[in-house]
């Protein structure tokens, strides 16, 4: 026999299917700034990037035939962190879709037992945003003095990473002396992107006489990390809190007849809220 739905009923179905339409149109509305990777614009996915980080490194003069293969997507949970709470997520998202790739495609070929390897990173949009060619500490190579390799950097960034040395103010190198080569890291500021207290900045190695590095990554303030930091504890201390509270009642109503626990029957319920090692510390 059909059910007849009465009045009372289709006002319930119609309360119900009001609320759910406006949940969906707050959802709609404000989801790409509870999650902004969901503002990411993909351009390549995974296999779309593959070629174009070989190709990177076909144009730098390596082969990679023979070599193993894996990708992932990932980012820099700390800058997106710092990018969220200090820019605001709309400018967030317009500062990733330009001079910041935070989001990449992190491309490697390896071979087991060998430490010679190849990173490439891609970002969403197609361009190469990261590349790291790690050698032994015992290969040979060129013992160029700062100066000499940061010319090699700067030429790199001009005319293979298609930066403006303009925009670019240095900030500091380090040496490495090796056994037989001499390493340099040289970092640099990009002055049109305006972060507050933070920068965006640049990196490039140079091992001997060869690139064997490039990476942009957002330069945070230490002062920000520490109260950042500070702002979790009391959080996660908040956190610990409310679980004692929680779980206080069940331990009081299951207890509170014998005062102490003397047997696993009279506590099963409490137990069940409780870790495995209070039951077996208990027992």
């Amino acid at each position: 026999m059909p059910i007849k739905l009465t009045l009372s009923d289709r006002k319930v179905i119609g309360v119900a299917a009001l609320a759910a339409l406006i949940s969906l149109a707050i959802g709609a509305k404000y989801f790409w700034r509870a999650f902004p990777e969901a503002a990411i614009e993909f351009r390549v996915n995974r296999d779309d990037s593959a070629p174009i980080a070989q190709k990177f490194l076909v144009e730098r003069g390596f082969h990679v035939e023979g070599y193993r293969h894996v990708a992932i997507f990932d980012y820099d949970d700390a800058a997106k962190v710092y990018l969220e709470r200090t820019q605001g997520l709309e400018r967030m998202n317009t500062l990733t879709r330009g001079p910041i790739r935070l989001w990449r495609w992190e491309h490697r070929w390896f071979r087991p037992q060998q430490q010679e390897e190849f990173r490439v990173h891609v970002s969403p949009g197609g361009e190469i945003c990261g590349f790291d060619h790690e050698i032994p500490e015992a290969a040979p190579g060129a013992n160029l003095d700062a100066a000499a390799a940061r010319r090699i950097a700067e030429t790199f960034l001009r005319d293979v990473m298609k930066r403006d040395l303009a925009d670019l103010e240095f900030v500091e190198g380090e040496s490495q002396k090796r056994p037989a080569r001499t390493d340099h890291e040289f970092t640099w500021k990009q002055k049109s992107v305006s972060l507050g207290d933070g920068s965006w900045r640049l990196a490039v190695a140079v091992d001997g006489d060869q690139v064997t590095g490039f990476r942009g990554f957002v330069k945070i303030p230490e002062e920000w990390s520490r109260d950042y930091e500070k702002l979790r504890s009391r959080n996660n201390s908040a956190q610990l809190v409310d679980e004692v509270l929680l779980r206080w009642p069940c331990w009081s109503s299951s207890c509170a007849d014998s005062g102490i626990v003397t047997s696993p029957s009279s506590s099963r319920w409490c137990w069940a809220w409780w870790p495995p090692d209070s039951i077996s510390s208990a027992s």
